[in-house]
């Protein structure tokens, strides 16, 4: 029997092409789709993931928010009063439990929950928004003997709206030293902006979901498939069971690899999510974040055939591609045998300047379509490529010792820093240890000896500080306490706080906006800002006045420093903000560590704030300190 490939050249070509075009694309195919499965069974995993971390982290604060409120109102006064007249009336014998205090004072109903109650530590419901729970017993209650120890909270169904509520239960402590429990406080409220969080479809597809799912095994927040699904649908997933059974999160632990969707109900251990059957019976791709502490455990899930349906599609492409072009080989074989020499010669050549190193010869397009002419237009293109990574492997060596550089240069600033630190703190050091020994030597008075050290003694507390900050700025690890400040009050007692440190002469002027403008900060920092500038001003004022200001705008507020003493020296004034950079002192005054403007543009710039500096024309110096009024949601972000 004559074979294909003992028949003529042009048999055999044929023959050859058609079969290496076929596992060409076969090939090809076969690595694309596995590739493009890995990447899409990584991305869809890691989305999922980010999106249960996500939103359980919302829920655990708005949760940690309800308890602290609870928290907050156990603490209150009011709430204290009312059980301690009670057992007052209870002992004196005036009045019966049942005659107690038979509704919750107006301001405690005004906490946004409902249905509350507060209960002695006898388990008797004393005061009650709702009176006909006045007198009973909750002694036995599982939320009042949590919280009767330690705030507490519990997802439960409310029998009469049928929807999911949060029962917080906090002990409310006796005036001395909060150390016996006199009672509980305990509040309902409706978890509505929890299922809002659960329900948002952003980021899920056309069939993805999350919710949550309490260690009963039941579903606590609303189902995208099923209506009134809270605590009526049981999910006894995979997710659940490690959950609660190992106190694991369902992540790139598990794996499936399909190649049917008849088989999509299996898992096996990988590095890509896990494929498996949800409460509903159906496949979905999932990944969960839990909290067996708190009792639940969120899901986030997208349905199996949704996540595989672009593969399916990819894949039919590729078959009719690939049908395509092997008949287009076929056909077009009839005519490479003519043509087939010159074109190999014209490659033989440019393999061997190739070989040689050459790769600035220029490849013609070629003529011909056939299977010789697509390898030279190959051969061409791949010497393209060739050439363009020669390029970019080229520059990224450029840039590469252009980071080598600038990581020199740093390496450079840090040892200069290290060294002006070094030298910095052994200056209040010696004149620590010349006032020691003179004193030991009784050649100056203890009294002298010791102002002296203690005046270095600060000197050297402050470097240390001052270099501490330093070094957080520039580790980025300096910490910021934003919360709602009142700037007048923080000016007002700053300014009251330094003014024991004027010279003899010296005024301090304080002019506040009348519209006392409220900004998002830190209240330390902005105390440390201030602090800086005045004493600066203090320092450098023998005479005449400092003035400060606050300067209301729609959208920032002014504070503006000013002094009329010595004014700043040009030769500093461009490098004013920065390190180590420090004015002469006369006068025996304390000499500035240099670090203190370095550090208040730091906390300025933190704030979203600038900072300016000139002389006066008249004498002295004015320091301006812009910060953002309406920054909550910048700072927040």
């Amino acid at each position: 029997m004559i074979g294909p490939f003992t028949k003529s050249l042009n048999t055999k070509l044929i023959t050859l092409f058609i079969i290496i075009s076929v596992v060409s694309i076969a090939a090809t195919g076969i690595l694309s789709l596995k590739a493009a499965e890995d990447a899409l069974r990584e991305r869809i995993d890691a989305q999922l993931q980010n999106e249960a971390k996500y939103r359980a982290s919302l829920i655990e604060n708005i949760w940690s928010l309800r308890v602290e409120q609870v928290q907050l109102l156990a603490s209150s006064q009011q709430v204290k009063n009312i059980l301690k007249e009670s057992y007052k009336k209870i002992v004196q014998g005036v009045i019966n439990t049942q005659e107690l205090e038979k509704t919750i004072p107006p301001s405690i109903e005004d906490s946004n929950f409902y249905d509350l109650k507060i209960i002695n530590k006898d388990g008797k419901v004393i005061s009650a928004t709702n009176s006909s729970l006045i007198g009973k017993d909750l002694s036995q209650n599982p939320n009042f003997l949590r919280g009767i120890r330690e705030a507490s909270y519990s997802i439960e169904k409310d029998e009469k709206t049928r929807k999911a509520v949060m029962i917080v239960t906090a002990p409310v402590f006796d005036d001395v030293g909060n150390s016996q429990e006199i009672g509980a406080i305990q509040a309902t409220r409706e978890i509505n902006l929890v299922n809002k969080i659960t329900t948002d479809r952003t980021n899920l597809g056309k069939t993805g979901e999350t919710y949550l799912v309490n260690r009963d095994e039941l579903m606590i927040t609303e189902s995208r498939f099923i209506p009134n699904a809270v605590f009526t649908q049981k999910v006894d997933t995979l997710p659940v069971k490690e959950c609660f059974e190992n106190g694991r999160n369902l992540s790139g632990i598990y794996s499936t690899y399909l190649k049917t969707p008849g088989n999509l109900g299996q898992y096996t251990m990988g590095k890509a999510g896990i494929v498996y059957n949800d409460y509903r019976g159906i496949p979905v791709f999932g990944a969960s974040y839990c909290d067996r502490d708190l009792g639940f455990v969120l899901l986030a899930e997208i349905d199996a055939s949704e996540l595989y349906s672009p593969l399916l599609e990819l894949q039919n492409q590729y078959l009719i591609i690939g049908s395509l072009i092997s008949l287009g080989v076929g056909i077009l074989s009839f005519f490479v045998v003519r043509t087939i020499s010159r074109p190999l010669i014209n490659l033989t050549h440019a393999v061997e300047k190739i070989s040689q190193g050459d790769f600035t010869m220029d490849i013609k397009e070629p003529t011909s379509k056939d299977e010789i002419g697509r390898l030279h237009h190959s051969f061409r293109i791949m010497i393209s490529s060739l050439r363009q990574s020669i390029e970019q492997i080229q520059k990224l060596n450029s840039e590469l010792k252009i980071v080598n550089e600038k990581l020199r240069l740093k390496d450079k600033l840090k040892d200069e820093f290290i060294s002006i630190a070094s030298h910095e703190l052994k200056n209040p050091v010696q004149p620590i240890l010349g006032f020691a020994y003179l004193a030991k030597k009784g050649k100056i008075p203890h009294d002298e000896a010791w102002d002296g050290v203690l005046q270095h003694a600060r000197r050297l507390k402050r470097l240390a500080i001052d270099i501490l900050d330093v070094s957080k700025i520039e580790s980025g690890t300096l910490d910021y306490k934003f919360t709602k400040v009142h700037l007048n009050q923080v000016i007002r007692n700053v300014a009251e706080s330094l003014r024991v440190n004027l010279s003899p002469g010296v005024n301090m002027e304080v002019y506040l906006d009348q519209k006392d403008p409220e900004i998002y900060a830190d209240i330390e920092r902005i105390t440390q800002v201030l602090e800086n500038i005045i004493e600066n001003a203090i320092k450098f004022t023998k005479q005449g006045s400092i003035k400060i200001q606050s300067q209301s705008h729609p959208d920032k507020v002014d504070i503006v420093i000013t002094d009329t003493g010595g004014g700043i020296p040009q030769d500093i004034l461009p490098n004013l903000f920065g390190k180590f950079v420090t004015q002469s002192v006369k006068d025996g005054m304390e000499h500035g560590t240099g670090l203190g403007l370095f550090i208040t543009k730091e906390i300025i710039t933190a704030h979203k704030g600038q900072i300016t500096a000139y002389n006066n024309k008249v004498g002295g110096a004015t320091f301006t300190v812009t910060l953002p009024i309406n920054n909550y949601a910048n700072q927040k972000s």
